[in-house]
């Protein structure tokens, strides 16, 4: 933690450093688990998920789905897809950025 102090600048910018540093590890590697499974897989798992949202909106609506918001959860379904990817990249990319802003580099930077 010394090491870190010192190129953090303060123990509390240490911290911050390890704990956005280990979340951006743990995001890459769920990254990668679920970028590497096969796509039955990941399939299924989408699948469940929107089982479960179609569970509620037919609870909502009594018991039966209508058409329309049928074929509206089928569109839901690719645009929460591919939201979902944008969300854990841009979590990532905080994660990163604010780790990258406890070392002393940026506050060398900063202080000019």
């Amino acid at each position: 933690m010394n090491r870190l102090k010192l190129i953090c600048g303060t123990k509390k910018s240490a911290v911050g450093f390890l704990v956005f540093s280990i979340i951006s590890i743990l995001l890459m590697v769920t990254i990668f688990y679920f970028s590497a499974q096969p796509a039955e897989i990941s399939q299924n798992t989408s699948d469940g998920f929107f089982a479960t949202v179609e569970a509620i909106v037919a609870k909502l609506y009594g018991g039966a789905v209508p058409p329309m918001v049928d074929a509206m959860l089928l569109d839901l379904h690719a645009i929460l897809r591919k939201l979902a990817h944008g969300f854990v990249y841009f979590l990532l990319g905080g994660c990163l950025t604010a780790s990258f802003c406890c070392t002393l580099f940026l506050k060398k930077l900063w202080k000019k």
